[in-house]
């Protein structure tokens, strides 16, 4: 089509240029031959570049769209190398992809059990991709063929009756693109796109684009996943030899100057002099919370689980998380009252989610909704639920990073301590955020007896 518009506007043109330069250039028949000569000559030079320029200005106004997607694409491959946190690389991802109006949101459900994709990551209009990816047809199909899907395709050659299961399990995730992520291991997940209504159909360009997209991230998830297995066998190796370290010539010292400062602080009429010594005392109490929560997460962690209640862990815990607060926080409770009792370490689990309140409620300086919700599905979910602020996707990405914090007086070790404990329980830990919209953590758990680790 491109090339039959450029064409046509190309025989228009040199047309004119002939007409001109061989009729409007004197009247007189004598000069008709050599106007002719001039007017090949000037065509043949001009030919080229004008050729060029009506190609380049066809193609702009007819695929205005598809080259703003082509360079989306490409920022988005470039932008992918050299990212080794895989919620920073999958942040990055969908992000970029909803940044181009053909998409209205994108979810990517990456692979647990043989048939159990969980959504890690999503963007746009997230709340219409389901938390885990839904059983039927359309996954059965793509287990077996692990080919990817595109519903308002211009060139698709599936069957008709094959194309109507498809088409009717893609409405239940509420996408018209799936996209299976394929590594050396096999099925790594699943990346669904959601176009636009305007969206008549995509092209094979765009098709070729996403499909290259697709293979790159399925590389980087693999390299992420290596990565975090080095980088946390050298963090406990480290952490280790430091440990013993920390101990002895930072602890001992801190206890020392902490017990003169009380000492002195009675007996000082100066109140200046007072203030300033109950500064140390405080400066001198941080400093050892920082070490040992860095002693904790150095050690070995055992677990003692018993049966328990997690609504009423979640009440009790909140009651502790509250008190001393002048903030106004509004509390909802949406908790599944059937929910069975867990094998939980009650103290360490009493732990995390005590962090995980006060992190929420920081959140809300001015006030706010805490929801805190519980549920049983094959497994025991809890969220907590926060409208404050939201974090930053380039945050996002290194929130659980050992020593990473944004905090001024934080140790960077709490979220990391809490991904430990909930690891070490069978259970996993997901964030979902997004900057003036909140944040919720979701701790799952399996029911089973054994899902504490030794």
């Amino acid at each position: 089509m491109v090339r039959g518009i450029v064409f046509l506007i190309l025989i228009v043109v040199m047309a004119t240029i002939f007409m001109v330069l061989v009729l409007g250039i004197g009247g007189d028949p004598r000069f008709f031959v050599v106007n002719t000569l001039v007017a090949s000559g000037v065509i043949l030079v001009l030919y080229e570049p004008v050729k060029d320029l009506v190609a380049h200005l066809v193609t702009r106004a007819l695929l205005k769209e598809q080259l703003a997607l082509e360079k989306l694409l490409g920022r988005l491959s470039e932008g992918m190398i050299g990212r080794i946190e895989l919620d920073d690389l999958l942040c990055f991802v969908t992000e970029t992809l909803c940044a181009t109006p053909r998409f209205v949101g994108t979810a990517v459900y990456l692979a647990e059990e043989e048939r159990n994709f969980r959504r890690v990551a999503a963007a746009g209009e997230r709340k219409r991709f389901a938390a885990h990816f839904p059983s039927g047809e359309l996954l059965s199909w793509i287990l077996q063929h692990q080919q990817p899907i595109f519903l308002e395709s211009s060139g698709t050659e599936l069957p008709p009756e094959v194309l109507s299961k498809l088409t009717q399990g893609m409405a239940g995730i509420d996408a018209q693109i799936l996209i299976p992520l394929i590594g050396k291991g096999g099925l790594l997940g699943l990346w669904a796109i959601a176009l636009r209504p305007s969206v008549e159909e995509t092209s094979s360009v765009e098709e070729r684009l996403l499909l290259t997209i697709a293979n790159q991230l399925a590389i980087g998830i693999e390299n992420c996943r290596i990565y975090a297995r080095m980088r946390e066998q050298d963090q406990l190796a480290t952490l280790g030899e430091m440990a013993a370290v920390l101990a002895h010539e930072i602890r001992n010292p801190l206890g020392a100057v902490k017990g003169a400062a009380q000492y002195l602080q009675p007996s000082l009429e100066d109140f200046q002099a007072r203030d300033f010594l109950q500064i140390i005392i405080d400066e001198t109490n941080r400093l050892n919370n920082v070490v040992s929560h860095f002693l904790d997460y150095a050690k070995p962690l055992t677990l003692q689980c018993v049966p328990c209640d997690v609504n009423e862990l979640l009440r009790k815990t909140l009651v502790v998380a509250l008190e001393g607060r002048s903030v106004p926080v509004r509390v909802v409770w949406e908790l599944d009252d059937a929910i069975v009792p867990i094998p939980l370490d009650v103290e360490r689990m009493q732990g995390v989610i005590l962090n995980l309140l006060l992190n929420a409620i920081e959140a809300m300086p001015e006030g706010g909704t805490l929801t805190i919700r519980t549920r049983q599905d094959g497994g025991t979910r809890i969220e907590i639920e926060d409208s404050g602020c939201g974090i930053p996707p380039e945050v996002r990405g290194k929130i659980f990073r050992p020593f990473f914090t944004t905090k001024v007086s934080g140790s960077g070790l709490g979220l990391a301590i809490c991904q430990r404990i909930v690891t070490h329980h069978g259970g996993r830990i997901e964030l979902e955020s997004a900057p003036g919209e909140g944040t919720c953590v979701r701790l799952s758990f399996p029911i089973a007896a054994e899902a504490c680790m030794p």
